[in-house]
């Protein structure tokens, strides 16, 4: 069973935040398509890599987050961000972004040395 939806009666905001990260989404997966592995390679956050430069690698800390390994993980996961997304923003008026801050943080601290690219919240 796939969830569709949820009840948002009591909403006080218009979701924004939610609605402009599936829509970057979706863009930077379009993208990330045409450019294949040379772009998935240089925007994908590899933990070693970051650990050799951090100042050359900083930005793959939030490119990554935007990353996806298919059609199916990047539908999986804007329909749950379609769903939840807003209830989230509503209650914490703030970005959605942090919580994959902290997964990035989480495997970068378990394992620095890690030498494979953390890309779609897989690694590959």
């Amino acid at each position: 069973m796939f969830p569709i939806g949820d009840d948002n009666s009591s909403r006080r905001t218009v979701p924004l935040v939610t609605y402009a990260l599936i829509a970057l989404n979706v863009l930077l997966f379009l993208i990330e398509l045409s450019g294949g592995d040379a772009f998935i390679e240089k925007w994908a956050f590899v933990p070693s890599r970051f650990l050799a430069n951090p100042s050359v690698d900083f930005l793959t800390i939030f490119t990554s987050m935007f990353m996806h390994a298919g059609w199916v993980h990047l539908g999986g996961n804007m329909l749950y961000l379609w769903i939840f997304g807003d209830n989230v923003e509503d209650r914490s008026q703030s970005s959605i972004c942090s919580l994959v801050l902290r997964r990035l943080l989480h495997s970068w601290l378990l394992a620095p040395d890690r030498t494979c690219r953390i890309w779609g919240h897989q690694e590959r």
